[in-house]
């Protein structure tokens, strides 16, 4: 299904957009680095036999079309999500990273073009150039990590890649980094009701 199939539409009668999500729209157009992550939703399992702890870390991706400077974009939303479980405590999770960001529009545009709502451990994180570097190559780390079966250590790798919620200070100092601006695709009206997407639809409402 091409991007101009995929839609998100305005049903007879009804208020506000509905957003929709189609898997075929993933990997992201122009982003190489995540061809050969093509499902959507993947996760591992890994167990610490000495010490009796199993961990487990997955991503979760959804997709909805949207309009920025007058050209439809597809808007990805990652989230990776890590948890623990111990036989004598039962198990906790955390929220560990999730991001917004669009296809590239073109070859020449930005490496960074896009990217949007970043947060750590459900902490905001600063858009700056520096940081979206940093979540965008955190994530690829991660998931191919868990492609290969194995389970990144959450606080570990937050802390290489600077973006644990305790060292977030470092990115006072750097100039912010302008999100492009985005919209919810509007196509023709008339259309029936679709399946919608309901947390990438309030995170775009939100921009």
């Amino acid at each position: 299904m091409s991007c101009d199939d995929a839609i998100t539409v305005r049903g007879a009668g009804e208020r506000g957009l509905v957003n929709v999500s189609y898997n075929s729209v993933w990997p992201p157009r122009g982003w190489p680095e995540f061809t050969d992550l093509e499902n959507t939703r993947r996760e591992a399992l890994d167990a610490d036999r000495i010490i009796g702890v199993y961990r487990g870390m997955a991503w979760d991706v959804s997709s909805s079309p949207v309009k920025s400077q007058g050209r439809t974009l597809w808007c990805h939303h990652i989230a990776l999500d890590y948890w623990e479980f111990e036989p004598a405590s039962g198990p906790v999770h955390w929220p560990y990273l999730d991001f917004l960001f669009t296809d590239r529009p073109s070859w020449t545009a930005s490496r960074l073009c896009g990217v949007q709502k970043m947060r750590a451990m459900a902490c905001d994180i600063p858009m700056t150039k520096l940081s979206a570097g940093r979540m965008l190559s955190l994530a690829l780390f991660c998931m191919k990590q868990i492609a290969l079966g194995r389970v990144p250590l959450m606080e570990k790798t937050l802390h290489l890649y600077h973006l644990h919620p305790a060292q977030l200070y470092q990115y006072r100092d750097e100039p912010d980094l302008k999100p492009i601006r985005l919209r919810p695709h509007k196509p023709e009206r008339g259309a029936g009701r679709i399946r919608s997407d309901s947390f990438l639809s309030s995170r775009l409402n939100s921009l």
